[in-house]
């Protein structure tokens, strides 16, 4: 269930009370919809509407490392943030309205300052611009972070039990 711990932190730090004063400060919208990435842009027709800025969280790659004896494994977790905004106005450098065509570029910059100083354990691996769909621009920041898998422990701990309880059956099944 780490992942889904990892979602909801990414989630609530993005909605926060503290982000939407940062992006305030910047001139920016608050975060419209946070969700988890399914392709939503690729294929808006089958989507829900939402509203932007949005913001869809990938897991995108996993690392595992060996199961320690204590159950506990450890995961190198690749994490990217779509952000999907709408183009405002023509970037032309002499274009009259180009500082508000740029908030897309400052929200990205917003964003990498929430994520800033290794928020979760993530660090910054790389960023790209999806330009492939025909929707609005969407930029891809990519983090990446080690975590511990209590899961595995927790699998463990399931299997042994299971297998406990097989042993208890058949010397039950003996005893008769």
């Amino acid at each position: 269930m780490y992942l889904e711990e990892i979602y909801l932190e990414l989630g609530n730090r993005l909605l926060s009370n503290n982000t939407k004063q940062l992006l305030e400060q910047m001139g920016l919208p608050p975060i419209a919809h946070v969700d988890l990435y399914e392709g939503q842009y690729l294929s808006e027709e089958k989507e829900e509407v939402y509203h932007l800025p949005a913001v869809f969280i990938e897991f995108s790659n996993t690392t595992s490392s060996k199961i320690k004896g204590n159950g506990v494994q450890q995961n190198t977790e690749t994490i990217r943030l779509h952000i999907e905004q709408a183009k405002l106005e023509s970037t032309a450098m002499n274009r009259a309205n180009q500082t508000k065509a740029l908030l897309p570029l400052r929200m990205v910059d917003a964003i990498h300052i929430l994520m800033s100083g290794g928020f979760l354990g993530l660090y910054p691996v790389g960023r790209e611009l999806d330009t492939e769909h025909n929707g609005y621009p969407v930029h891809i920041l990519e983090y990446e972070g080690i975590f511990k898998n209590t899961d595995t422990s927790k699998f463990k701990e399931h299997q042994e039990t299971k297998i406990e309880r097989v042993k208890i059956d058949k010397s039950v099944k003996y005893r008769l």
